[in-house]
């Protein structure tokens, strides 16, 4: 009895101490733009597999449009999937946030994206290779 008695106790503690984990995440600089946006990437990928990782990307933006209307200040988050061996990536999903914080448009994809050189993508791409050790784009 008192065995279970410890178990159950514990239970809540558990939970609440992954909680806790997952709000560790912390947002590494990456790169800016010449428009003055700043890109991070996260400290904890989401998977990872023999040449991809899969990662959430967060950009500050100084503006940007949705539809016919433009905001400033706002902020996008990206769950990306990167492949070193065939340069390509994947936006999985993102999300936009007006400078208050609320969400104004989000969307999701399955198709992959050829990386462009000189972008904010092959720079991301670039660190991930190298970082995770995934045959870095050269």
């Amino acid at each position: 009895m008192r065995l279970l008695l410890l178990v159950l106790l514990a239970i809540p503690f558990s939970s609440a101490g992954q909680k806790i984990d997952s709000l560790k995440r912390q947002w590494l600089f990456s790169v800016s733009t010449s428009t003055g946006d700043k890109y991070y990437i996260s400290s904890e990928p989401e998977g990872k597999q023999q040449h991809s990782v899969t990662i959430w990307l967060k950009g500050k933006l100084k503006s940007f449009g949705v539809g016919n209307r433009t905001y400033k200040n706002g902020e996008v988050k990206i769950l990306a999937e990167f492949d070193c061996q065939t340069k390509m990536y994947k936006a999985i999903a993102t999300q936009y946030y007006n400078s208050n914080g609320e969400t104004i448009y989000s969307d999701e994809y399955d198709s992959w994206t050829r990386i462009f050189p000189d972008t904010v993508y092959e720079t991301i791409s670039k660190q991930l290779c190298t970082i995770y050790g995934l045959n870095p784009i050269r």
